[in-house]
């Protein structure tokens, strides 16, 4: 959400919002839901009651000081979110270390505690977009001229027989693949990637079908994804980069989707982070912040377009090419490490082991849109995203 612009329609109105200093901690209590409530009760009465009311200055004013609010309770709710993994993998080292009989199993519900409050604290922020974003429109906020379309920047196949690992195309200026395939297969449109960008989507789907997408605000809106990824040296611009801010403002699962549990972008939370380097020479070109916390050992990393031995240059080498990878799994536990990738698109390397391909990993960038298709709805390569 972009905020208030100054310039919309002055409505009538004189209203009581909640003061700009009631989201200012970093985790929940029960005050906050109390302030969440008075939130939504004021945002319910501009929404209907606005037309009886005589100060539209007052009324800007206000609102104003509300999407504020808003924002900030959403953003803090994420950066809670992100401490909560860590404090998880104390719990499950200690476990592991009792080597109990029982261990195992209590190590299952443990895993799956972790993944059901990551996925209730999706929904929750999903509620409070949903909430700016009807604000916004409210108040007649508007970026742009007609409709904000998303376009396809990449889109990666981990079995389509083309490697898209670390080194393949991220920080280059040539395309890869046609637009005739650009959903089927390994596929990068150069001058979308060249192009500044406000939005990010991570679109899971199959043969062209969402089952799955992430929205994200990027931090810079005035910098390329071609950018970002070519200034991927250690000590560059966007090396070890958090991109995006406030998690994803919006998180669409289908019900029917499979390999949920072990995604390496839908199933944590977090925000996105680019040109991930770590232990010695591992690289992965996106991950999540919500999994970071999991590379504590060699050759153990997690997300889209990753290799075993990057140089510090940000360069892989011909002789690092066995090391390639499109998109790997999670680690069945967090003290494992593992090779294991999605599909056969990966390289030659016989430590890899290859799992069942979850789908393909589309990228689409925008300016102004904030808002994606669903599940099941059919994917192009350029996307309207008018209500």
């Amino acid at each position: 959400s972009s905020g208030i612009n100054a310039e919309w329609p002055l409505r009538p109105g004189v209203l009581s919002f909640p003061t700009s200093n009631h989201f200012s901690s970093n985790h929940f209590s029960s005050n906050k839901s109390k302030d969440l409530k008075m939130m939504l009760l004021s945002l319910l009465l501009a929404l209907h009651l606005g037309t009886h009311c005589t100060d539209g200055a007052s009324l800007y004013q206000e609102a104003s000081a509300l999407m504020s609010d808003l924002k900030k309770f959403r953003r803090n709710l994420v950066d809670g979110v992100e401490d909560m993994p860590s404090d998880f993998f104390d719990l499950e080292l200690a476990v592991t270390n009792l080597d109990l009989e029982s261990s195992s199993a209590l190590m299952e519900k443990i895993l799956g505690f972790r993944q059901e409050l990551t996925k209730m604290t999706a929904t929750i922020q999903e509620k409070l977009f949903d909430i700016e974003y009807d604000l916004n429109a409210e108040f007649d906020v508007s970026d742009s001229d007609g409709c904000a379309n998303w376009r396809l920047a990449m889109n990666i196949n981990p079995d389509d027989g083309h490697t898209m690992g670390y080194g393949t195309g991220w920080g280059s200026t040539a395309s890869i693949g046609t637009e005739a395939e650009a959903l089927g297969k390994d596929y990068k449109n150069q001058e979308v990637c060249a192009q500044p960008a406000s939005y990010i989507s991570i679109v899971r789907h199959q043969s062209g079908i969402i089952d799955a997408v992430k929205v994200f605000k990027l931090v810079n809106d005035d910098v390329s994804l071609f950018t970002m990824f070519s200034s991927n040296a250690v000590g560059a611009a966007y090396s070890n980069a958090v991109v995006t801010r406030g998690g994803p403002i919006h998180f669409n699962i289908s019900a029917g989707a499979q390999h949920m549990t072990d995604d390496p972008i839908f199933s944590v939370g977090g925000d996105l982070l680019f040109n991930w380097y770590a232990n010695v020479n591992d690289g992965v070109r996106i991950t999540m912040t919500g999994i970071t916390f999991l590379y504590t050992a060699g050759d153990k990393f997690h997300g889209i377009g990753g290799n075993y031995v990057v140089a510090r240059d940000g360069s892989v080498a011909s002789s690092s090419i066995p090391y390639e990878q499109d998109v790997d799994v999670l680690c069945p536990t967090i003290s494992q490490v593992c090779r294991m990738v999605q599909g056969g698109d990966h390289g030659t390397s016989s430590l890899f082991v290859e799992q069942p391909v979850h789908g393909n990993y589309a990228i689409y960038v925008s300016q102004y849109a904030t808002r994606f298709l669903n599940p099941g709805q059919e994917l192009q390569p350029e996307i309207e995203s008018c209500e």
